[in-house]
């Protein structure tokens, strides 16, 4: 299981490692952030998240939790 323990979400602007790491890369991937993959939740991942939120029809909070997760896994 590749995806981070349950214990790591959520994923909020101020977090650091290797998941918001993992994070910026899937929103990447997905095209929704451009940013350095640094594994520091700042500005511009929260926008990418809000974002990705947005266009999926999930609650836009800018907070990574289990669904943001999942939703972001199975894309």
């Amino acid at each position: 299981n590749d995806q981070p323990s349950s214990a790591y979400l959520p994923l909020i602007q101020g977090a650091v490692g290797s998941e918001v790491e993992e994070l910026q890369q899937l929103l990447q991937t997905q095209g929704f952030y451009s940013g350095a993959t640094d594994g520091d939740f700042g500005s511009r991942t929260k926008s990418a998240v809000i974002a990705y939120q947005k266009a999926k029809g999930l609650y836009a909070d800018g907070i990574v939790g289990s669904i943001t997760w999942s939703t972001l896994n199975l894309d």
